[in-house]
C-alpha cells in the first residue's frame, strides 16, 4: 500500500473521530453537514475497501464507486439496527455507530497493511500464487 493510502486512512480515522466527537458537542451545522456528508457517502466505504483489499488497491474510480456504493449500504444497515435497539434512532445515535464502525475498519486497514509485506497477487482475486497451467502430453 502506498504512502497516500495511508495518508487517506489516516484522515478517514481523524474524520471519523471527530464524527464521534461532535455528536457530544454542539458544533456548527456546517461542520455537522460536512461531516455528515463524507460519513453517509465515502468514509466508511473506504475504510472496508482498504480493510479487504490491502495488498490490490483498486484504481481510483473504482475505489470511489465501491466506496459511494458500500458506505450507502453501511449507512442503511447501521440505521435499521440503531433503530431497532432500545436507543432509537438519532442523529447522535447514527453518527456515533457510523463513526465507530469506520474507526474500527481504518484501524484494521491500518494494521493488515503494517503487519507484513504486502504479497503480489494474481490479477484475480483471492489468488496468492500463479495458477497451474495444463501440462501436455
Amino acid at each position: 500500500m502506498n504512502h497516500g493510502r495511508h495518508a487517506a486512512l489516516a484522515g478517514t480515522l481523524a474524520a471519523a473521530s471527530l464524527t464521534v466527537i461532535s455528536a457530544f458537542l454542539d458544533t456548527g451545522q456546517v461542520t455537522r453537514i460536512g461531516l455528515g456528508i463524507l460519513m453517509v457517502f465515502f468514509l466508511p466505504g473506504f475504510a472496508a475497501v482498504s480493510a479487504v483489499l490491502p495488498a490490490r488497491p483498486l484504481r481510483g474510480a473504482d475505489c470511489l464507486l465501491a466506496s459511494l456504493g458500500i458506505s450507502l449500504a453501511a449507512t442503511v444497515c447501521t440505521a435499521v439496527l440503531v433503530a431497532a435497539l432500545p436507543i432509537g434512532l438519532t442523529r447522535s445515535s447514527l453518527s456515533i455507530a457510523l463513526g465507530a464502525a469506520t474507526i474500527i475498519a481504518s484501524v484494521y486497514a491500518l494494521l493488515r497493511t503494517r503487519s507484513g509485506p504486502a504479497q503480489q497477487g494474481n490479477p484475480e482475486i483471492g489468488q496468492t500464487e500463479p495458477a497451474p497451467s495444463g501440462q501436455e502430453g
